[in-house]
């Protein structure tokens, strides 16, 4: 299970980025955090309905907000 402060920055960051998708490999460059708590950050949050599964700039799956 994701750290909460972990999935709580992760949110907001997407939020902040909203309608691109991001992969956790790219957004650990951003975040003060490991890339495997931002994966399962990710996981977490892609269960939501607000967020959705798309390519990131790099060509992973990544995530995005709405």
């Amino acid at each position: 299970m994701a750290d909460d402060v972990i999935e709580s920055e992760v949110r907001q960051w997407l939020r902040d980025h909203q309608g691109r998708a991001f992969c956790a490999r790219c957004m650990v460059r951003e975040l003060p955090a490991d890339e495997p708590l931002i994966r399962a950050a990710l996981e977490v949050l892609a269960t939501r309905q607000v967020f959705s599964r798309g390519r990131c700039a790099c060509g992973t799956v990544g995530l995005s907000y709405g």
